[in-house]
């Protein structure tokens, strides 16, 4: 039958899922979604948080937090403003600031600004405001979670694993870091990654136990990111997930696993590795 919208949109798979296609004689672009309803293959993410993708690889952020949080894993606090005409009457108090303002449909950083963490209403209405006018789309407003901001890895299936995390740590102390965009761009100067992660090991059991309650709850396999800040108390907070991790020198989880001892190579070859299990048919020889 017809996909619906949801299904429709492209899950573009990177080069390892190309190699799974190829071998298979099947064309080698094209949705996760459209090769599952097709009985095809794909890396990455399946027809569950292929719905939940509206932007390329990108789940929404609002779907996902609903599914994420009726598995018992929390995000934080937050509301969505749907266009410039619900930013005066929004419920600025319902939690304190500071706060975070993003797209609610995007993904690697993309419209996480310097500007994004506000401080008082005046500040949160400019920023919703230019979230709505430049994005086109809602502005998910999320309670700041102060702490620390780390990044999981989760690789392969039945079951999954968790292949290492990651912190981001400022060289330049400051009250409330944000991992924005302008950080990402020049974090070769602003952030040092610190992998193994030096946290006492109960905060670390939590991180994976979440980690893997969200791959599980969304159905992703082969790779996935996930992004979490941790309290001061200790406590994780589910932030994003990426079920389409880059997989450039660049990217978080290359840099996380290269520091765990991994190579470039060997990661690529475990993702396909994944992916060809799953499919013993496409990797024959």
């Amino acid at each position: 039958g017809r996909l619906t919208p949801a299904e429709a949109h492209v899950l573009r798979i990177e080069r390892v899922g190309q190699v799974i296609g190829e071998r298979c004689g099947e064309r080698t672009e094209g949705a996760a979604v459209d090769r599952d309803a097709a009985g095809g293959n794909s890396t990455d993410a399946d027809a569950v948080i292929g719905a939940l993708a509206p932007d390329d690889a990108h789940p929404s952020r609002i779907a996902t937090r609903l599914v994420v949080n009726a598995a018992g894993i929390l995000p934080p606090g937050g509301f969505i403003v749907g266009n410039g005409a619900e930013i005066r009457p929004a419920r600025w108090d319902v939690f304190p600031f500071p706060k975070i303002i993003k797209p609610s449909f995007e993904g690697s950083s993309k419209g996480i600004r310097l500007t994004s963490l506000v401080h008082n209403v005046r500040e949160a209405a400019a920023e919703a405001l230019r979230v709505v006018t430049d994005y086109r789309q809602p502005a998910m407003v999320e309670e700041f979670v102060d702490g620390e901001e780390l990044t999981v890895g989760v690789l392969g299936n039945d079951p999954p694993k968790v292949v290492g995390m990651m912190r981001v740590v400022p060289r330049q102390k400051t009250d409330h870091f944000v991992y924005s965009l302008e950080v990402k761009r020049d974090y070769v100067n602003l952030v040092d990654y610190e992998s193994p992660v030096n946290l006492p090991p109960p905060v670390l059991d939590r991180l994976e136990r979440a980690s893997l309650g969200v791959v599980a709850a969304l159905g992703c396999r082969d790779v996935a990111r996930l992004d979490f800040r941790v309290g001061h108390d200790g406590r994780p907070y589910f932030i994003e997930i990426n079920p389409l991790p880059g997989l450039g020198t660049y990217s978080d989880l290359i840099i996380m696993t290269g520091k765990l001892g991994w190579t470039h190579e060997s990661l690529i070859n475990a993702v396909l590795e994944a992916a060809g299990a799953r499919y013993p048919q496409c990797v024959s020889v």
